[in-house]
């Protein structure tokens, strides 16, 4: 039995307009280390622009590899990317960030 899709969404008002935050939420690297991530290794053999990567980490004794597309980059208003899992725990996940001027 397939177990169900999760759907998770956070909303936030902020005083920094979307310029001012882009660095920082944009800086993907920043927050995997922020958050304890392991660092992220390619098994696919080295740098290509605007291609499919793929990508592996081990975390607690579990190895996770994955199919990640090409981030889409739309600065200073959002950024998304989509990943398909080969191993690990996970089959898809989709991000996308989307910052707005206040109100």
């Amino acid at each position: 039995m397939p177990y169900p899709e999760l759907h998770y969404r956070w909303e936030w008002w902020l005083e920094a307009s979307p310029e001012r935050l882009w660095p920082l939420i944009a800086d993907t690297n920043r927050f995997n280390r922020d958050t304890g991530l392991p660092a992220v290794q390619r098994s696919d053999g080295g740098p290509q622009q605007n291609a499919r990567r793929n990508l592996r980490l081990s975390s607690l004794g579990i190895k996770v590899a994955w199919e990640e597309e090409p981030f889409e980059w739309m600065r200073p208003q959002r950024f998304g990317v989509v990943r398909r899992y080969r191993s690990g725990p996970t089959a898809v996940l989709r991000i996308l960030v989307e910052l707005q001027p206040g109100r």
